[in-house]
């Protein structure tokens, strides 16, 4: 419909040229001009709203970020993974699967009014609340908690749906989006080694990611310049 209404004038004009000028032939123009339309339609569908559940997707979730760091506004994000998502399509199916991540999402997305919910891929949804106190906060985590403890049902039938949330409170050593998003995926990381439902993102584990980052950094930078050495220890059983 969008399409339609903003190509309609386009398409008059054409007309009207072609009634004046009959020798220039306006059809390849009309569809060149209609392909440019659906590209752009498409185009700005993809990068900010996810096809399927039809919340902002992960390139307006960096975006609403770095808006927010710029602005020096103290927020607090969630990230939300649903871990056995793949049980329920194979139980029922994938058309009933995306139903349900539907509707999962549009509870999420009515579940704090002043909340801007996401659809980054998968099974994997954010949430950016305003900070405003510490008490507001832990209010709004104990609403999403319960809301995920709270069993998605279909036809009667509860899913017993398992999943990870950490949380993420803002300060101003915050630089931009890419560190923030990195933070609550290890959180996240951590969550599932430990097989907690739900951690939250502090110092301990920002020291412990920047370890991790930075070992990783220098095993690559010596793999680049060779400086492992492969030694073989031969085990022998003394008894033969």
């Amino acid at each position: 419909r969008r399409i339609l209404i903003q190509s309609f004038p386009l398409v008059i004009l054409c007309m009207i040229i072609q009634r004046v000028n009959p020798e220039i032939m306006m059809n390849g123009i009309i569809m060149a001009l209609f392909d440019i339309i659906l590209f752009l339609s498409f185009q700005g569908e993809h990068q900010g709203i996810h096809n399927l559940t039809k919340l902002n997707d992960r390139h307006r979730f960096f975006h609403d970020i770095e808006h927010r760091i710029q602005k020096k506004h103290k927020f607090q994000a969630f990230l939300i993974n649903i871990k056995n998502f793949r049980m329920v399509n194979q139980k029922y199916g994938h058309l009933i699967g995306n139903e349900i991540l539907y509707q999962f999402a549009f509870a999420l997305e009515k579940l704090i009014p002043s909340s801007t919910a996401f659809h980054m891929n998968g099974t994997v949804f954010a949430l950016i609340i305003p900070f405003t106190s510490q008490s507001a906060s832990e209010d709004y985590c104990g609403i999403i908690l319960d809301f995920l403890e709270n069993q998605v049902t279909f036809k009667d039938d509860p899913l017993n749906l398992e999943y990870v949330v950490a949380e993420y409170i803002s300060d101003d050593n915050d630089s931009d989006a890419a560190e923030l998003y990195e933070k609550l995926e290890y959180a996240i990381s951590v969550a599932y080694q430990k097989k907690s439902h739900y951690i939250r993102y502090n110092p301990i584990l920002g020291e412990q990611m920047h370890r991790k980052r930075y070992l990783i950094e220098r095993m690559q930078n010596i793999h680049k310049n060779n400086g492992f050495e492969v030694w073989y220890q031969p085990i022998h059983c003394l008894h033969d």
